[in-house]
């Protein structure tokens, strides 16, 4: 035992570097490891290139998808898979996101951006607010983002909104035919309004403040 300042203190040398020793062992497990997801610090797995495959010890990832029976779906619903089908697979084929693109039910479209998660994912309106064949009609566009933070989701909506331009045989887009065109509305980084055959829908590209649990093909 030892006194401190002449004064009947003791201090037990022993606990005190158990104490030290205790505080090390709990950084050097935690640190390595920890990244920043959302508003919570939360331990998180990287593979080698720079892809979450694990937070908190639950995987962000599905093994393959099973074949699943497709419901009934009426005119309007059959477009809206179409397009997001038609979305997918141009994300899938540009270079900018090459071996980026998953899916899952919930959010469809997912593109896992070293940042964060990026959907995208098609939803129909139950009434038409735009007349893109009216004579004059001028699609409006902003591709702003709020906030100072790197934010990807502008790129997404030009690239799908210049895919859906393209008046070229070979367009994504340009599949649903000529009787059914798909006509931009609007477009915005947080979406893009089209019109196909009388029915309206949005593309909404959101970026994700967690990373979601994807499933693989």
């Amino acid at each position: 035992m030892y006194m401190m300042n002449n004064k009947n203190v003791e201090f037990d040398m022993d606990k005190a570097i158990e104490a030290v020793l205790a505080i090390f062992e709990k950084e050097e497990k935690i640190s390595p490891m920890v990244g920043k997801i959302g508003q919570e610090a939360k331990i998180t797995t990287y593979d080698g290139h720079g892809t979450v495959v694990e937070i908190d010890g639950v995987k962000t990832h599905k093994g393959k998808k099973a074949k699943k029976t497709k419901k009934v779906s009426n005119g309007k619903d059959l477009v809206r898979e179409r397009l997001n089908e038609e979305c997918e697979e141009f994300l899938r084929g540009a270079e900018a996101f090459a071996d980026k693109v998953y899916c899952n039910t919930k959010d469809g479209i997912v593109i896992r951006m070293v940042d964060a998660d990026y959907t995208v994912k098609a939803g129909g309106h139950a009434t038409c607010d735009y007349a893109p064949k009216e004579e004059g009609f001028k699609a409006s566009k902003s591709f702003a983002t709020r906030g100072s933070a790197v934010n990807h989701s502008s790129a997404i909506a030009k690239m799908l909104t210049s895919e859906i331009e393209n008046g070229k045989w070979d367009s994504s887009f340009s599949q649903f035919g000529n009787e059914n065109p798909v006509l931009l509305c609007e477009a915005k980084s947080s979406g893009i309004r089209v019109q196909i055959g009388g029915d309206e829908f949005t593309i909404k590209v959101s970026k994700k403040r967690a990373r979601c649990v994807v499933e693989l093909d």
